[in-house]
């Protein structure tokens, strides 16, 4: 079977997004008065979202 190559630049521009992303809800977040208990909600999600995606394989 040949070997596949892997572009891993991929995955690293997602999860670069998903920092980008939590750094603008905080920004965000301090602008709107946003209340923290809905800040660490969106941060608790975003982060189930970046171990989703730590598990994703390529074999």
């Amino acid at each position: 079977m040949p070997k596949s190559k892997v572009d891993v630049s991929s995955t690293r521009s997602a999860a670069d997004a998903l920092r980008d992303l939590k750094n603008w809800l905080f920004v965000f977040a301090k602008e709107y008065s946003l209340p923290k208990e809905a800040l660490d909600k969106l941060h608790e999600k975003v982060d189930e979202l970046g171990d989703k995606l730590k598990s994703v394989e390529c074999k």
